[in-house]
């Protein structure tokens, strides 16, 4: 049987997601982007260069109209790493279209920041007649040329079970497999139409998100129950009724109450199925008594959950959970990662369901940050990035999700902007700031004029003989950490981690400039 665990990643590492399938989850890794909005500052005119992409059509024709959108930036200087593209920063992310002769100019800034020269950008270029182009495209002065292909669209209506009439407003589609989001357009009758896609594209599902009251679903439909070679087909109505009630508690584990408690869920059709995957997400605070509702999850589907509070931590699934979750055999091994925390699993049968989440204790650190005279540096930031991951789909920092049925009620410009606010940002926009998580206080902080900071929350060994050995980010404007090689982001130091204990560490760190000595020590 598989050991329950409590195991994570601990890498400087965000994925940035948009709407679920449609998501770049396990692509767009990098800086969280609110540090590296805090990093950077605007950049001047000369700092930006402009990369020119030429979009044509299978004849060579201009194809006018597409729509471009940057999402992120690639440095050499943090190989692996990918930035989020801040609108803040770097310009508009919404409403660059190609011109009359196909072309766009895109305004790309040289340095993801003050070290970090960019060498890629990753671009989403969609068109209502063609497949999505995707890609991270070299930053250069030659033009770009991208070749589109058309692909198959598809209309189709939605039922509400509960009266039998068609369904108008908030109304919404999903594809199975890769796409940016976004590919459902509504018609005046109610009617949606899908954006032209591959035919790789093996599934989809509708949803309704009312006013009031639990998202309601369609059944999966299978793409390929539809005849003919047209480009455009017409699906048969679908009928969508309330998901399923998914009711749980933290086990006893966690003291009561329980304090600032997060469950994250994701619920999907398959794990390893890439093509006829269909992914939910969504999260629910727990409350003081350690209970948590989740009022609407697709049926019958694989539900994957993580749920972090102080000082507690979920664990993994065991071997006859998976099965019973209908996970297949040969997707077990995505479920036992000996360095990310990995869900929790049950399946979305019937009506309703309750359950009980395992919990395990988590680790601390106390870091005291001071300079060579051993005198307190205040202000200094200090992170760790602890990552959950969700098999099939992808990883980031663990508490981090976002609601797939509020994403879908915003504007493509509300969805950018709504990953820049989490939900603890209420007075930013009250609307946007119920669509992401807060994740980091655990995780992240800066020292107090007595140079400490306290991060918990943190996966630990259970075994104090073996301690998890990971590391910490510290960073201070104007100071290094000596003798620890040059960072993009600053410096890191080790830290060992046991559950249930806390860790002492002290970072020294000197002026910038000063070939001083000094150590790092535990």
């Amino acid at each position: 049987m598989l050991k329950r665990s409590l195991r994570v990643l601990f890498i400087a590492c965000l994925a940035l997601l948009t709407s679920d399938s449609q998501a770049h989850c396990d692509e767009v890794k990098g800086k969280d982007e609110a540090q590296a909005s805090d990093e950077n500052s605007t950049k001047p005119e000369k700092e930006f260069v402009i990369l020119t992409l030429e979009l044509r059509d299978s004849d060579d024709q201009p194809i006018v109209g597409a729509s471009v959108r940057p999402y992120g930036l690639r440095s050499p200087a943090s190989e692996g790493s990918h930035f989020f593209w801040n609108p803040n920063e770097h310009g508009p992310s919404t409403g660059i279209s190609s011109n009359d002769k196909g072309n766009v100019d895109l305004k790309v800034p040289m340095f993801v920041f003050p070290e970090g020269k960019t060498s890629e950008v990753s671009v989403v270029i969609q068109h209502e007649d063609f497949i999505e182009a995707q890609n991270d495209f070299p930053i250069g002065k030659k033009p770009i040329r991208i070749s589109m292909e058309r692909g198959l669209k598809y209309r189709v209506r939605g039922i509400d079970s509960a009266n039998g009439q068609p369904i108008r407003g908030r109304l919404f589609g999903e594809f199975s497999g890769r796409g940016s989001g976004n590919e459902w357009k509504p018609l005046d009758d109610g009617t949606l139409r899908s954006v032209a896609v591959t035919d790789a594209r093996k599934a989809m599902w509708l949803f309704h998100v009312p006013d009031s009251g639990p998202v309601l679903f369609s059944d999966v439909f299978l793409l390929s129950q539809l005849d003919g070679n047209e480009f455009e087909k017409q699906i048969p109505d679908l009928t969508l009724r309330p998901g399923h009630r998914l009711e749980g508690r933290l086990d006893d584990t966690v003291e009561r109450p329980v304090k600032s408690g997060h469950v994250v869920l994701q619920a999907c059709t398959s794990i390893s199925d890439e093509d006829s995957r269909l992914t939910w997400n969504d999260f629910a605070k727990i409350k003081e008594d350690g209970s948590f509702v989740f009022n609407s999850v697709p049926r019958d589907c694989i539900v994957m959950l993580v749920a972090v509070c102080d000082g507690g931590l979920s664990g993994a699934a065991l071997t006859d959970e998976l099965a019973a979750a209908g996970v297949p055999p040969e997707d077990y091994a995505g479920f036992q990662s000996a360095s990310q925390v990995v869900p929790y699993v049950v399946r979305s049968t019937g009506e309703s369901s309750e359950i009980v989440i395992p919990m395990g204790q988590t680790a601390t650190v106390s870091v005291s940050v001071v300079d060579a005279e051993n005198k307190p540096l205040a202000g200094a930031e200090v992170s760790m990035w602890p990552n959950q991951f969700f098999p099939g789909s992808g990883s980031n920092i663990i508490g981090d999700a976002w609601s797939t049925s509020r994403l879908a009620t915003l504007t493509q410009e509300q969805r950018v902007k709504a990953f820049s606010i989490r939900e603890s940002d209420a007075d930013k926009d009250p609307v946007l700031s119920h669509v992401r998580t807060n994740a980091y206080p655990f995780y992240a902080g800066k020292t107090d004029a007595d140079g400490k900071v306290t991060l918990k929350s943190l996966p630990g060994s259970s075994d104090a003989a073996v301690p998890l050995t990971q590391e910490v980010l510290v960073q201070r404007k104007g100071y290094r950490i000596p003798d620890v090689p040059k960072q993009v982001l600053g410096g890191n130091v080790s830290v060992k981690l046991v559950a249930g204990q806390t860790t002492e560490l002290t970072v020294v760190m000197v002026p910038e400039k000063a070939e001083a000595a000094g150590d790092s020590k535990e």
